[in-house]
């Protein structure tokens, strides 16, 4: 499903990441934010299209540190870790 694995367009971030996720078909794309503990501080999903698809993640709010992100379509799981200043 997933053709390559995602990139972080904005790293390290602030506010916002974009991710660029390039997929095979279309598909409902799960994101998942994970602070170093485990524990999900956010998440969206958003109906994405066959090719590559731009996806912003809100971070607002969090505080500045390492982070996971992982994003999962279908049954395929992808997981990189996102720096927020």
């Amino acid at each position: 499903v997933l053709r390559h694995p995602y990139t972080v367009v904005k790293a390290p971030a602030k506010n916002n990441a974009t991710l660029n996720i390039n997929l095979l078909s279309g598909s409902k794309v799960q994101v998942e934010v994970l602070n170093t503990v485990g524990q999900l501080v956010k998440s969206t999903s958003v109906d994405a299209q066959v090719g590559v698809n731009r996806i912003n993640v809100e971070l607002s709010g969090l505080a500045a540190g390492i982070y996971m992100v992982n994003v999962k379509v279908e049954n395929a799981t992808s997981t990189k870790k996102l720096i927020i200043e």
